[in-house]
């Protein structure tokens, strides 16, 4: 959003700004799976 005249677009910033946390902590969630599996992938 390119503004937030008087706050009125906050509720939505908020919410996305809960849901690109969410994202990232998914994203971390896969890599750590993937690093495990590629790891032991790697020694076996």
């Amino acid at each position: 959003m390119a503004t937030n005249f008087l706050g009125q677009n906050t509720p939505a910033i908020a919410a996305t700004e809960f849901d690109y946390v969410e994202m990232w902590a998914q994203d971390v969630g896969a890599m750590v799976g993937y690093d495990a599996g590629a790891g032991r992938r790697l020694r076996s």
